[in-house]
């Protein structure tokens, strides 16, 4: 895949944005923590690359541009919520474009989870059925402990929060 416009939807602290920004792609970067936003741009001028950082809560972002990647990396949300955010994804989809989700899958949560956090949990059939009219190329259990990982792109706080355990991975295309 040609770099072209990438949406990193959650983006956190900006690891994966600079990453892709690095790689060549033109990078919107939401979150709703401001002092992420903040980190994150100081990353990306530390690195020498531009994304443009927003700040703003993930299940009211809306964008009028059309992207040709979109990632979704451990934004824990409750179902609802996730599914406001996964049909805004698809939508903000270019034709051809690929929509990468990363999350903590409910067949090994953190130990560490309350009751609360397990209600975010995914299993890969799930957020497949949650992207209507995209075409599904892979969803499937990683184990962390096996040595997999997203490419390069990895959740950029997995040494702050203990193991993941295992991830909820979906890759969907937009028809087109």
């Amino acid at each position: 895949m040609h770099p072209g416009r990438a949406l990193d939807i959650g983006c956190g602290e900006g690891a994966n944005a600079v990453w892709l920004a690095e790689q060549g792609w033109r990078v919107t970067a939401v979150d709703f923590a401001e002092s992420g936003i903040r980190r994150g741009r100081e990353l990306a001028a530390e690195r020498g690359v531009e994304v443009d950082f927003l700040v703003a809560d993930a299940g009211s972002y809306q964008s009028d541009d059309r992207f040709d990647l979109i990632i979704l990396f451990y934004i824990q949300l409750a179902a609802e919520a996730r599914l406001k955010v996964l049909a805004t994804a698809a939508r903000a989809l270019a034709p051809g474009g690929l929509l990468l989700f990363a999350g903590h899958d409910r067949s090994d949560p953190p130990h560490e989870w309350k009751d609360e956090d397990r209600a975010t949990l995914t299993t890969p059939e799930q957020v497949a059925s949650e992207l209507p009219g995209l075409t599904i190329l892979r969803a499937a259990v990683v184990s962390h402990e096996a040595g997999a990982h997203t490419a390069s792109l990895q959740h950029e706080s997995e040494g702050e929060h203990g193991s993941h355990g295992a991830t909820t991975l979906v890759l969907a295309v937009q028809p087109g």
